[in-house]
């Protein structure tokens, strides 16, 4: 017996196969979860201020 989706006969012909439903679900959470994950971060943290790049004194004079 052939388990392809597209020899099943149920007239699905844009079904996935397993492994592939089950690697867009993966993508979907991890998607999710990346938003969330960011939301809570920038709610968290307040906003940092620019640190402005300052040079070392003794590396003007080398």
């Amino acid at each position: 017996m052939n388990d392809r989706p597209k020899d099943r006969g149920d007239g699905s012909k844009t079904a996935l196969p397993l492994y592939e439903r089950e690697a867009q679900a993966l993508r979907e959470k991890t998607e999710r979860l990346r938003a969330l994950r960011l939301a809570r971060d920038g709610a968290d943290a307040p906003a940092a201020p620019a640190r402005s790049v300052a040079k070392k004194a003794g590396a003007a004079s080398r």
